[in-house]
């Protein structure tokens, strides 16, 4: 639970809104508050949206050459788990 101290102009203005909505002054806080503060993530989930539009393409070569990256990337991942788990490590992905 938080408490927070508003001085009277605020805790007046908070009222008088939670009075025109028909509402309590908590409930119309939470609102406010909801939609005002950042949402976790959201930072990094607008950078990883730019950077993929800014590495969009449609070329099949670019598109080819990613996925076969993309796919040697998990076949390290999977050789270094079992180098360090030995040859009983649990295979991620087939």
């Amino acid at each position: 639970m938080l408490m927070i101290q508003l001085d009277d102009p605020l805790a007046d203005r908070l009222q008088q809104a939670a009075t025109s909505e028909g509402t309590q002054p908590d409930i119309v806080a939470k609102r406010v508050l909801d939609e005002h503060l950042p949402r976790p993530n959201q930072a990094s989930l607008a950078l990883l949206a730019q950077w993929e539009a800014d590495q969009a393409t449609s070329d099949p070569a670019e598109l080819a050459r990613r996925q076969a990256e993309g796919e040697q990337f998990m076949r390290d991942l999977a050789s270094a788990r079992v180098n360090s788990e030995g040859s009983l490590a649990r295979k991620l992905w087939p």
